[in-house]
């Protein structure tokens, strides 16, 4: 497991970019470099000892000295954006409330919005219940009754 000091020594860390930059040379990686790459899912990762590490548990880890047990949620919903002030603890169930777009299973493309029959029904999730909020004309009346009971 990496530590605070073992990390510091590595790396500068900018809280308001959210971006690592290489304090030493390591394996054709540069001093002064930028560090990471992007995961398939679009987080930044760091290769450190041969091991891979999401840079927003970095970040935290930078700033706070621990990684938590529970998630880190990007609250902008932009997971490059590894910004400390980006960047809190969450339960799942708090994660998912950052979603933006629809699952790309979703038939309507619009997050909390499916078609039912020539109707729209308008739905949220959460703590992983499932909560109906109404049926609609429009699909753009079942969008506003799902944005106004997610805030």
């Amino acid at each position: 497991m990496i530590t605070q000091e073992y990390l510091k020594e590595l790396f500068s860390y900018d809280e308001k970019t959210g971006l690592f930059e290489r304090r030493i040379t390591v394996g054709g990686r540069l001093k002064g470099e930028m560090a990471g790459c992007f995961d398939s899912y679009g987080y930044i990762v760091i290769k450190i000892n041969r091991m891979r590490y999401k840079a927003h548990r970095l970040a935290w880890l930078y700033i706070y000295g621990h990684i938590p047990n529970l998630e880190i949620d990007h609250m902008d919903g932009i997971k490059s954006n590894n910004s400390i002030n980006n960047l809190r603890q969450a339960e799942r169930w708090q994660n998912a409330q950052n979603l933006k777009i629809a699952h790309s299973n979703s038939l309507s493309g619009i997050l909390g919005v499916c078609q039912s029959g020539k109707k729209w029904k308008a739905q949220i999730q959460f703590k992983g219940k499932r909560i109906y909020i109404g049926t609609f004309n429009t699909s753009s009346e079942a969008h506003d009754a799902y944005i106004k009971k997610k805030k």
